[in-house]
């Protein structure tokens, strides 16, 4: 009896099914589809055609993410695939992806308008925005301009792994706060939390309208020089430095915006 009759061969297989001629011996290595006949003599493969739906299945796990090995989990001894089970865990998986997808398109498009807002002014202009209500997780990193410096921030931000790390946005707001009172200065380093995470570790900066100026290099240590003509006669104010993104970032010198917030409201806790 000639085995080969009735079976289509490797080649036509992938042409039908759409998966590759190597994807198709990769699924035969980690024993997911054995050939229907394989050649004693030469080697060729060959397939029934119901091979094809399990093949498509396959390619449902692969283009969903779903490991192959975890395949076993949806079909019986008697060869048969649980379709239903599998579908419903497909529809989980497509939605997570879509959420985030969605939370992608929303970041870009946060970053974008960033971008935008930051190309309407020059290195070293002075200008104003209102910048809303944030919660800040706070490091001290001292009380001298002596005690900042970019390798000692960045240690201190590491630091900060108090939370899950999916509530931090790629994006998010980070760097050094210099909160300026009559007594003195104390300086922490930052990360922007979600609103929603507000604890003992946790400070609410206020929002309103901040004089705000970029440029490179670390600014917080010359807030009085740069911003002198708005902090005349003001003791009590607070100093906000944090990377930003242009549209043209440049990598060995990235641009940072200093904020300076001067009308501190009666019993605000950043105050």
């Amino acid at each position: 009896m000639n085995r080969k009759n009735g079976l289509l061969t490797i080649g036509e297989m992938s042409k039908f099914t759409g998966a590759g001629i190597k994807a198709l011996h990769y699924y035969e290595q980690i024993g997911a589809l054995k050939p229907a006949y394989t050649a004693p003599d030469s080697g060729y493969r060959y397939y029934s055609l119901s091979q094809a739906q399990l093949i498509w299945t396959i390619k449902y796990c692969v283009e969903l993410d779903i490991p192959l090995k975890d395949l076993y989990e949806f079909t019986d001894a008697d060869s048969s695939i649980n379709y239903r089970k599998l579908l419903e865990l497909g529809e989980e998986i497509t939605s997570r992806k879509i959420a985030m997808l969605e939370r992608g398109l929303k970041v870009i498009g946060d970053m974008k308008r960033k971008v935008d807002l930051f190309d309407l002014y020059q290195v070293g202009q002075i200008y104003f925005k209102e910048v809303p209500e944030k919660v800040f997780y706070l490091n001290p990193c001292g009380n001298s301009r002596d005690d900042l410096d970019n390798l000692q921030v960045a240690k201190s931000l590491m630091e900060m792994t108090d939370y899950e790390e999916d509530v931090y946005d790629r994006f998010t707001d980070f760097g050094i706060l210099g909160e300026y009172s009559p007594e003195g200065v104390q300086y922490y380093t930052f990360i922007e939390l979600p609103k929603f995470i507000r604890d003992e570790n946790t400070r609410t900066i206020p929002g309103g309208t901040y004089f705000c100026r970029y440029g490179e290099g670390m600014q917080i240590k010359q807030v009085h020089e740069i911003f002198k003509e708005y902090l005349e006669g003001s003791q009590s104010f607070l100093a906000i430095e944090t990377e930003i993104i242009v549209g043209n970032y440049k990598i060995n010198s990235p641009l940072s915006e200093l904020r300076i917030y001067v009308k501190l409201p009666q019993g605000n806790d950043a105050g």
